[in-house]
């Protein structure tokens, strides 16, 4: 069974969040990725040359963006948490990239 972990949005985070634009699209995006970070967030992979810095992307939907989200666990006896620490739009690899 997976462990539900608090979302800590960091201020670079927070503040790349408000520069994407408000659409209900974009909340059904961040909405469905906080559910999945939340839920099991050690599924996604680390960085390659990071020790704990993870990647989270979505795929664009309508006038969303790809967005590549990255964040860190927080596992220790008093909390256990997922820090966002960026988010940004990136451009999907097709086939044959």
């Amino acid at each position: 069974m997976s462990t539900i972990r608090d979302l800590i949005e960091e201020p670079a985070f927070t503040e790349q969040v408000a520069g994407l634009g408000d659409t209900k699209r974009l909340d059904e995006a961040l909405s469905a990725l906080s559910w999945a970070l939340s839920s099991n967030a050690t599924c996604y992979p680390v960085m390659p040359s990071f020790k704990r810095l993870r990647v989270a992307k979505t795929v664009a939907r309508g006038d969303v963006p790809a967005l590549r989200v990255l964040f860190t666990i927080e596992n220790d006896a008093d909390k256990c948490a997922v820090h966002l620490h960026w988010i940004e739009p990136y451009e999907e690899e097709t086939a044959g990239d």
